[in-house]
């Protein structure tokens, strides 16, 4: 979990792991609907678009990642809603791939 007094690495590594949750949540999401993410016009249907929002978070969180400097001055300041915003996709995602994983394996 991300908290308000982590210094500014601890949050890069953090958030690198979070980013790696949401990349294999896109893989085993993937896998598991291979074929069945879009209808018969081929537009995305329900699952098309839950793979897409995956990967806009997943472009959401790499471009934080990549704006965050541990060992600079000039890092930009993070609002609490921020961390609860990270949070939320941590306990999400991480449920998400206990599911996938849960279901998979079946």
């Amino acid at each position: 979990m991300l908290r308000k007094t982590d210094t500014y690495q601890m949050i890069r590594d953090k958030l690198e792991k979070l980013a790696s949750e949401i990349w294999s949540c896109k893989k085993l999401h993937k896998r598991k609907y291979k074929g069945q993410m879009t209808n018969d016009k081929g537009l995305a249907n329900k699952l098309g678009k839950l793979y897409r929002m995956m990967e806009e978070d997943h472009t959401e969180i790499s471009d934080i990642i990549l704006n965050i400097f541990p060992d600079r001055d000039d890092n930009e300041k993070f609002n609490k809603g921020d961390f609860v915003y990270w949070n939320t996709l941590w306990s999400k995602y991480r449920k998400m791939k206990e599911l996938y994983n849960e279901n998979y394996t079946k």
